[in-house]
């Protein structure tokens, strides 16, 4: 994910500064000049992108509940839960965008705009990750939780595995804590297909 290899970064000196203008501010204006026109000549600018690319938040979600790879890759094969969200989501925090799929990199020029860029650096996997259908919400503004609207989680999905128990126990939790609402579902294992669906 965010591989480097997806931009042809060749940065002019404004982007360079617009990257690199709070770590060098405290210099001399003469310094600040050098040591950004090194950025442009030297490389460095794709030091600078991955120092930027850093201050990101993502968080994935995916429009197929009912894929059994999903389950178990992000699910403790199967003894997790799913979360079903009403979308579109709404965060001033954030926004939301679809990943895309791609058989061959066709290099971003690091000349585009600089929401472009990471735009496309931030939305972009190989084609053999399509099945997971995913969708990103991606946050810039620095913070590590952010907060939705309890009207918004629509369901609850348990995975094949999970004790009743422990189904019993976040039901409680649930309804305690003032979700209102949500269905609860559990995957099960079609025996004449060995697909999932929920009941």
């Amino acid at each position: 994910m965010c591989s480097s290899d997806l931009l042809d970064v060749h940065m002019d000196i404004d982007q360079v500064r617009a990257f690199a203008q709070k770590d060098i501010q405290h210099l001399p204006i003469a310094a600040q000049e050098r040591i950004l026109q090194a950025f442009t000549t030297s490389g460095s600018h794709q030091a600078a992108l991955n120092k930027e690319k850093r201050h990101f938040k993502i968080c994935c979600f995916s429009t197929k509940p009912d894929d059994t790879l999903m389950w178990s890759h992000y699910a403790d094969k199967h003894h997790g839960i799913a979360l079903g969200f009403l979308f579109p989501v709404v965060g001033e925090h954030f926004s939301m965008y679809p990943v895309r799929y791609i058989d061959q990199i066709k290099k971003l020029d690091g000349m585009a705009d600089t929401s472009a860029i990471f735009n496309y650096w931030l939305t972009r996997k190989p084609s053999c990750w399509a099945y997971e259908c995913e969708i990103r919400a991606i946050s810039r503004a620095g913070i590590e939780d952010i907060n939705f609207p309890k009207n918004q989680l629509k369901e609850i999905i348990f995975g094949c595995k999970v004790q009743q128990t422990d189904i019993d126990a976040l039901i409680s939790l649930t309804n305690a804590t003032g979700f209102k609402n949500v269905i609860f579902r559990k995957m099960i294992i079609d025996p004449s297909t060995f697909l999932l669906k929920s009941i």
